[in-house]
């Protein structure tokens, strides 16, 4: 606040802090933050509740967003039944805006994505406004748009694509970002390139 920022997201997916506190397969606490899932989450309903309470003091609108993973890898992961929980729960604070991400699993094809993406927005049925982000191209951003997303946001691909929204506003899908493709279909520094696939080859439960 100042700094002069507009407001703030609290990360809860990620496989950050948070998200480990409500995740099953992380969080191996038995005090009353672990356990059951209402203990599970405990701690970020504590982290929301004290940022809403300081942002309600900013001296003007100070918009506070929460982003959630929608599922987890592992046996004992959360699925999506339990993101759905999540959500009931979180709509009920005193967020302004819920951020779906890390919807571009490499173990999502695209049917799956579209399908976690639609019923994610169905379940949500507009009672927070809901972002989403995660490798969706840009014939799935036009359809979660259509479903009822209210905003999506744009992040490695517009590294590796420059002109990614002069190209859906022309019509044109841009590439994948599928590392297979990265090679042959853009034009990165090699540093950069090196990291990026190394961000990405390891994907796996924390």
């Amino acid at each position: 606040m100042e700094a002069g920022f507009d407001g703030v997201e609290i990360d809860g997916g990620n496989e950050c802090l948070l998200q480990q506190f409500m995740s099953r397969q992380a969080n191996e606490r038995s005090d009353s933050y672990g356990g059951s899932a209402e203990n599970r989450f405990t701690f970020a309903l504590e982290v929301i509740r004290e940022v809403t309470r300081r942002a309600a003091h900013a001296g003007k609108p100070f918009i506070v967003g929460y982003t959630l993973a929608p599922k987890e890898k592992g046996y004992l992961g959360n699925k999506v039944e339990d993101t759905f929980e999540w959500i009931d729960r979180l709509v009920h604070t005193e967020i302004d805006y819920l951020h779906i991400s890390a919807l571009h699993e490499s173990t999502l094809d695209s049917e799956e994505k579209r399908s976690l993406l639609s019923s994610i927005i169905k379940h949500v049925n507009h009672r927070v406004p809901l972002v989403g982000t995660g490798g969706l191209t840009a014939t799935e951003v036009a359809e979660a748009f259509e479903q009822g997303l209210a905003l999506i946001t744009i992040e490695q691909a517009l590294v590796v694509q420059p002109d990614w929204v002069e190209k859906v506003i022309n019509s044109d899908e841009p590439a994948s970002m599928d590392m297979t493709s990265l090679d042959k279909d853009v034009s990165l520094p090699p540093e950069v390139l090196v990291h990026w696939k190394d961000m990405h080859k390891n994907d796996r439960p924390y």
